[in-house]
């Protein structure tokens, strides 16, 4: 299942707006038309659609004689024997009719999804979440009525649904690219937690977790026992979501995580069609193509230019499928091998020895302060007005202290990875799924496979700085692997085969300041941002003088406002009813 939505009427007064419900069922009715797989069910108190893809090959709906139905997105990993039951297999374990999902079933699945479950008996509605909370469920209620949704925008563009700016929500998500906690940048709406489940019937929602993450201890092990059995947890990953084509779909870049994946299915017997997306004369391309003349006929792999402003998605699924040689193949093409995960989870991207030394010396204030400073983080400062200003200001350090200490398993150092761990990595794929009835396109995400993920928090986290623990895990796979240059971030553990020829970083890639193309791109920009000043509600919280400058300031090239223009998109993009509060 890849999109569900749907209305319960939860209050025993409450009534559905049937009215208002109809732009889900015209949305759901355009899918249909696709010729994909929708289900629906419809009663006095509630109302739900789902939308499968067809990727995975079997839908994942099961509705009980009683009229207790339960469905999910995704591919939760549940097994036996050590294989990957099929899903409708998969919904049926975690599927419980008494309590509505199973939580042992929960706590073993190992895969990215998110899960509902309505058992008619009691008028009782539960929503679930994987380990992080990668697939996402978001929720509102209003009046006696709760609205669900896997997709944001099937909530921000329901009639009758009041949405109003959360002030902290928009803040946090204009700085970091996402909102914090549950948070989104709608006060009305909230984002279900990871490991989360969510029951609702006739006296509210109440909200539990069936895995405590805290639970967690460090282990009394080695960084080369560590990367043995992390190597050996990964391998295992890829195996349960190995399908049966000899063919797999996948990206390759220059970098370690998508070659660790490709590595290991060639380990496996597949061979590969894989797909690179850099500019050119970069180490992204230039790495990727090495490694695959390394692996000889066993890896297929074509090179396609970034193409505004269609998203990557979809460049993505246009790039597998037209690599399909026939129809068992280009279905095959709507599941691809992504290495999402690698660079934060294993690699610790965003932290540094001296964020784990004040953390470790108990300095939270410093620690939050050092995270923010390396990757030039802080609360929206321009374009807003300035009471706006100082409302996004206050909270905001505050917030990020508060997910510092929102988890703690011993290791001081740890809350800094769980802090990204389930903030920038829970909606680091929230823009893939948000436009996935467009693309029709899956991923295998074995670097969010939860058993390897709790085999490195079980480690000591100034281990994984700068790609350490990485190291040992890189050592283990085949040669191969190894045998040509692979791209590394700056100051993180280098490669350690020199390239014969110097290439610059693909993230260097923007257009020479005086080019047509940069005074394009700043037009548009420009253009953004003066936009908003015409844009109700949002109009009346800007600084219009500051919005005009900072246009005219971009648009000349004096200084670059790429950032405000960025935060112009997202601002225009929001759906709101009434001032932020």
């Amino acid at each position: 299942m890849t999109i569900l939505a749907g209305a319960f009427a939860y209050h025993r007064e409450a009534v559905l707006d049937l009215a208002g419900l109809a732009y889900w069922s015209e949305f759901f009715n355009g899918l249909s038309n696709q010729g994909q797989q929708c289900q629906h069910v419809s009663r006095t108190n509630l109302a739900f659609w789902k939308w499968d893809c067809g990727a995975y090959g079997e839908p994942a709906w099961q509705q009980d004689q009683n009229g207790s139905f339960a469905t999910l997105c995704g591919d939760p990993l549940l097994t036996q024997g050590g294989a990957r039951l099929d899903r409708m297999t998969q919904l049926s374990r975690l599927h419980d009719v008494a309590v509505g999902f199973d939580q042992q079933s929960l706590i073993e699945a190992r895969g990215v999804y998110s899960a509902l479950s309505y058992d008619a008996l009691t008028s009782t509605l539960y929503l679930a979440t994987d380990h992080v909370g990668i697939r996402p469920l978001y929720y509102a209620t209003q009046a006696g009525v709760l609205y669900v949704a896997s997709t944001l925008h099937l909530l921000e563009q329901l009639p009758g649904l009041l949405r109003t700016v959360c002030s902290k929500g928009l803040a946090e998500h204009l700085s970091f690219g996402f909102s914090l906690a549950d948070r989104t940048p709608y006060r009305e709406i909230a984002l279900l937690p990871e490991a989360s489940v969510l029951r609702i019937d006739h006296s509210g929602a109440h909200a539990s977790h069936y895995f405590d993450w805290n639970s967690l201890k460090v282990q009394d092990t080695t960084p080369e026992q560590a990367g043995r059995e992390l190597f050996d947890l990964f391998d295992e990953a890829v195996t349960l979501r190995l399908g049966r084509s000899d063919a797999a779909h996948t990206f390759l870049s220059g970098g370690m995580d998508s070659r660790s994946i490709a590595s290991s299915l060639i380990s496996h017997g597949r061979s590969l069609k894989a797909v690179n997306f850099s500019p050119d004369d970069t180490q992204d391309k230039a790495f990727s193509f090495d490694f695959a003349d390394a692996l000889g006929d066993a890896c297929h792999l074509t090179h396609h230019q970034p193409r505004g402003p269609m998203t990557f998605s979809m460049q993505a699924r246009l790039a597998f499928e037209s690599r399909s040689a026939n129809a068992d193949d280009s279905a095959a093409a709507l599941l691809a091998w992504s290495g999402d995960g690698g660079s934060v989870c294993l690699g610790y991207v965003y932290l540094d020895d001296g964020m784990m030394e004040l953390a470790q010396a108990g300095k939270w204030s410093q620690a939050c302060q050092a995270l923010l400073s390396k990757n030039k983080l802080a609360s929206p400062s321009r374009m807003f007005s300035r009471k706006m200003i100082r409302t996004m200001k206050e909270s905001f350090f505050n917030d990020v202290m508060a997910e510092l200490t929102h988890y703690d398993n011993g290791d001081a150092g740890r809350r800094l990875y769980y802090f990204l761990l389930f903030n920038d990595q829970r909606r680091h794929l929230a823009r893939h799924f948000e436009t996935i009835h467009e693309h029709r396109l899956e991923f295998h995400l074995p670097f969010f496979d939860s058993r390897f993920l709790k085999a490195v928090v079980r480690t000591p986290a100034r281990w994984g700085i700068g790609h350490r623990l990485y190291g040992q895990f890189f050592s283990h796979f085949p040669a191969v692997t190894r045998s040509v240059p692979w791209q590394t971030y700056p100051g993180h553990e280098p490669c350690p085969i020199r390239p014969s020829t110097a290439y610059r970083y693909q993230w260097d890639s923007r257009p020479r300041k005086g080019s047509k193309k940069a005074l394009a791109e700043r037009k548009v920009a420009a253009r953004s941002m003066l936009g908003l000043v015409r844009k109700q509600p949002i109009a009346v919280h800007l600084s219009k003088m500051d919005v005009a400058l900072s246009a005219l300031l971009h648009y000349t090239g004096a200084r670059d406002y790429s950032y405000l223009a960025r935060m112009a998109e997202t601002l225009s993009a929001l759906r709101v009813d009434a001032s932020p509060r």
